[in-house]
């Protein structure tokens, strides 16, 4: 779909939005409500795949993970 952004761009914006460190659950839901992101398949995104994303070694130096919650580094 045109003009949604990338899963990393949808986290990425979600955690400036908020201003402070998220779950990826809250991650995941709030990426869904603001219809940043849709999988390809149109299903709604785990939170494991928020964290799949952002463990990639090209996302670590733009996230970090300490039990369970993500910050903007």
């Amino acid at each position: 779909m045109p003009g949604l952004m990338t899963l990393h761009e949808a986290i990425e914006q979600v955690l400036t939005d908020a201003g402070r460190p998220m779950h990826g659950s809250e991650i995941a839901d709030e990426v869904a409500r603001r219809g940043l992101y849709e999988r390809g398949d149109g299903g709604p995104i785990p939170t494991n795949q928020i964290h799949a994303r952002i463990a990639k070694p090209q996302y670590r130096d733009r996230f970090t993970v300490y039990e369970g919650i993500v910050r903007l580094t």
